[in-house]
C-alpha cells in the first residue's frame, strides 16, 4: 500500500465491501487522501467511487 499519492494508479486486491461496484483486479486513480485517517479516495476506471481504508482493504500501487 505504499506509493499513495494523488494521481497515482492502484489495483484493488481485496475489499470488505463487495457491493461497492468494484471487484478485485479493478484499477483506478487516487484523487484524494484523507490526512486524518489515511483513507484513499479513488476514481475507478469503471466509473465507481470507492474509498480504500488501510485497516480493511488491500491494494497495490501500479
Amino acid at each position: 500500500m505504499n506509493g499513495n499519492k494523488v494521481g497515482n494508479r492502484v489495483r484493488l486486491i481485496s475489499t470488505c465491501r463487495p457491493e461497492a461496484g468494484v471487484k478485485c483486479g479493478d484499477t483506478g486513480t487516487i484523487w484524494h487522501i484523507v490526512a486524518s485517517n489515511g483513507v484513499v479516495r479513488v476514481k475507478w476506471d469503471n466509473g465507481a467511487r470507492l474509498d480504500l481504508h488501510p485497516e480493511k482493504d488491500k491494494w497495490e500501487a501500479l
